[in-house]
C-alpha cells in the first residue's frame, strides 16, 4: 500500500521520524505564535523550550476521574498521575495532539484561553487512556491508591 503523504520516507528510523515530526510540529506551533497579536519574546521562548519545557496542566477530569498532568517538552514525556509515559509510546496522532495543545496552553494569554486549552488536553488524554491499555492500567491503580491514602 501506498502512503500518500509527501513527507513520508520509508527509509527513516522510527526515531528520525519522530524527530521530522517534532520538528514540523515545533515549526508550526512557531508559526502560529509569530501570527498571534500580542505575542512576545519570552512566550516564543517558552514555546520553543528555551525558558520552560515543563507545562503543568493541572487537576483534569477523565473516565478513570480527576488526574494531575503535566508535559515535559524537553524530555518529551507526559506525566499522567504521577505515571510517567514517553511520548514514543503514544500514537503519532495522539502525540501530536499533546504537543499542540500543550504549546496551546503555554501561549495562553488569559484566563478563557487557557480554560479552552485545558479542556482540548483533557479530551486528548482520555483518549490516550482510551487508547494504551498499559497506560490506563497504571494510572487506574495510581488513581486508586491515592483513593485509599487519602481517606
Amino acid at each position: 500500500m501506498h502512503n500518500m503523504n509527501p513527507n513520508y520516507d520509508p527509509l527513516l528510523r522510527e526515531t528520525d521520524r519522530d524527530a521530522y515530526f517534532r520538528k514540523a510540529s515545533m515549526a508550526l506551533a512557531k508559526a502560529a505564535l509569530d501570527a498571534t497579536p500580542g505575542s512576545n519574546v519570552l512566550r516564543k521562548r517558552s514555546l520553543m523550550g528555551d525558558n520552560r519545557t515543563r507545562v503543568e496542566f493541572g487537576t483534569i477530569e477523565t473516565h478513570l476521574g480527576t488526574v494531575v498532568v503535566s508535559h515535559d517538552r524537553g524530555a518529551d514525556v507526559v506525566t499522567i498521575h504521577g505515571i510517567i509515559a514517553p511520548l514514543a509510546d503514544i500514537k503519532r496522532d495522539l502525540r501530536m495532539a499533546i504537543v499542540a495543545t500543550s504549546a496551546s496552553f503555554a501561549q495562553a494569554t488569559n484566563d478563557e484561553l487557557q480554560a479552552g486549552a485545558k479542556a482540548a488536553i483533557a479530551a486528548v488524554i482520555d483518549a490516550v487512556l482510551r487508547e494504551h491499555a498499559w497506560l490506563q492500567s497504571k494510572v487506574r491503580e495510581a488513581v486508586q491508591n491515592q483513593r485509599f491514602t487519602n481517606v
